[in-house]
């Protein structure tokens, strides 16, 4: 089962509780993984284990920096979660064609040229450009084929942001 994540005052108050530890380095967790491990596989004897109560108390003394490291990872987390993502659609809107969506604006990119590229004869010699708007977030594709003039190819790149999370107020 997932722990649903921290508030920000849960995040803030355990920041608070941690104070100015500095996050865990990898050695530091390599570490403590030992310790668990070792305390978990040494003969337990009937009498006070005092092998186990030397790794608790090093463990314990340590987790200031992984709480640190972790507090830092899940407000990171928080932080990507709550962004916009922004999309690449390719497509050719006046045949009704979409292409994809990538990640990439270079990914949609490549994916409309390869497609046009496949539209001319074999051994043309194609010279590709982009005209882009700022203002719509829109890239059209452009060719000229050996000597020719420029023309459009009819293929776009449009960047759609998606976001992270539903607003009651944008659906009206």
């Amino acid at each position: 089962m997932s722990e649903t994540p921290m508030t920000p005052e849960q995040h803030a108050q355990l920041a608070k509780l941690i104070g100015d530890a500095k996050p865990a380095t990898t050695r530091l967790l390599e570490q403590l993984a030992e310790s668990i491990r070792d305390r978990r596989e040494h003969e337990h004897p009937t009498w006070e284990d005092l092998y186990c109560l030397n790794l608790v108390s090093f463990m314990g003394e340590r987790m200031g920096p992984v709480l640190r490291r972790l507090v830092d990872a899940e407000a990171r987390v928080a932080e990507l979660e709550a962004a916009p993502t922004t999309v690449y659609r390719a497509e050719h809107p006046d045949s009704g064609i979409t292409l994809g969506h990538y990640g990439t604006e270079a990914a949609a990119r490549a994916h409309c040229e390869a497609t046009e590229r496949r539209s001319w004869p074999t051994g043309t010699t194609l010279a590709f450009d982009w005209i882009e708007d700022d203002e719509d977030r829109v890239a059209e594709l452009v060719v000229t084929a050996g000597q020719n003039e420029e023309s459009t190819t009819g293929y776009i790149v449009t960047a759609l942001e998606l976001a992270s999370e539903y607003d009651e107020g944008a659906d009206e």
